[in-house]
């Protein structure tokens, strides 16, 4: 048996968390200096996502408030995992929000977030789908 051979041929690639079971890794990111509503995500049909840790960061020193926020198949706001709020001044939001069990997301439903001023701003989250 060589050295390390238990290893993944693809684990240099993992970043977070491995899945558990034969799940598929995902990472979602958006670069954005836009005040919109951004998806990061929608569960197709049939697949489940795990969500473990998402990000969000913003510069600038504007007042800003950044949300995200999970949707249903509606789409309807059934809950929100981060609100974030700065003031003038402030260098901006930098959180990291790690989840242990992770959320799981049934098909149909979507990871938004929503961003108040026009600064760059960036979000993502990374996990597993089944």
């Amino acid at each position: 048996m060589a050295l390390m051979s238990f290893r993944e041929a693809n684990q240099v690639l993992w970043r977070g968390v491995r899945p558990a079971h034969n799940g598929t890794q995902v990472i979602y990111d958006i670069n954005t200096a836009v005040i919109a509503e951004h998806v990061l995500f929608t569960s197709g049909a049939g697949i489940y996502h795990f969500i473990c840790n998402c990000w969000i960061a913003s510069t600038d020193n504007l007042a800003q408030e950044l949300t995200i926020r999970v949707y249903n198949d509606a789409p309807a706001i059934i809950g929100s995992l981060y609100y974030g709020r700065s003031s003038v001044g402030y260098k901006g939001i930098n959180q990291n929000l790690s989840f242990w069990p992770p959320f799981e997301f049934s098909p149909g439903f979507s990871l938004r977030v929503n961003v108040s001023v026009a600064t760059w701003c960036s979000f993502g989250c990374s996990g597993w789908s089944e």
